[in-house]
């Protein structure tokens, strides 16, 4: 006579299940599993406890299925000019530890600092579906208002409604020129390159 097979290990745990061990509801775990607004109003212990059971039963979102329900993607595009500076390596990091905890896949794209290649990467992640895509240090231009939501970092010109982070190279070179005065100092050395004018600011101090 066959043996009789178990449950299967790798078997996919369903929602119902995770809901029967945490002894809720199947929308609660649900709303807690997808950090939706409506898991604001379900107590710290029941979201714990949710959390506790999905976690024992190794539970994965079906990211297509869920991608199909709400109608979105979850990806996220990035493009960065480097990744080989420790600046930019943490600034890349962190977006990619913020998107994730939030539920996102992130598509990379490394730009080698060419505004053609940012433009085209920044496409490329537009036709593969991402909701929204960051550029972190690229020469980007945006001859048009870009159609998916747009963050940037030292970008010189921000339009068409782009959130930027940038540096105020002026106010830099001003402190600099600045701290140098209140420690007494009158003849100074740069170091380096001048960055985008900090030294001529630093000079009118």
């Amino acid at each position: 006579m066959p043996k009789r097979l178990g449950k299967r290990e790798d078997a996919v745990t369903t929602l119902k299940e995770i809901a029967a061990a945490a002894k809720v509801s199947i929308t609660t775990v649900s709303d807690v599993l997808n950090q939706k607004t409506a898991a604001r109003r379900v107590s710290p212990a029941t979201a714990k406890r949710v959390l506790a059971a999905a976690a024992k039963r190794g539970y994965r979102p079906n990211i297509h299925a869920r991608a199909l329900a709400q109608k979105r993607t979850f990806l996220a595009g990035l493009v960065a000019s480097s990744l080989h500076t420790s600046f930019f390596g943490n600034i890349v990091a962190g977006y990619l530890e913020k998107m994730e905890d939030a539920g996102f896949r992130v598509l990379l794209s490394y730009s080698r600092d060419s505004a053609e290649r940012a433009a085209a990467a920044s496409a490329e992640m537009v036709r593969r579906g991402a909701e929204g895509v960051a550029f972190i240090g690229c020469p980007a231009v945006f001859r048009a208002a870009p159609p998916i939501p747009t963050a940037a970092t030292h970008l010189a010109v921000v339009r068409h409604k782009i959130s930027c982070v940038t540096v105020d190279h002026a106010l830099g070179g001003r402190l600099a020129g600045e701290h140098l005065l209140q420690l007494g100092r009158r003849r100074a050395a740069l170091v380096g390159a001048d960055i985008d004018g900090r030294l001529a600011a630093a000079e009118r101090v």
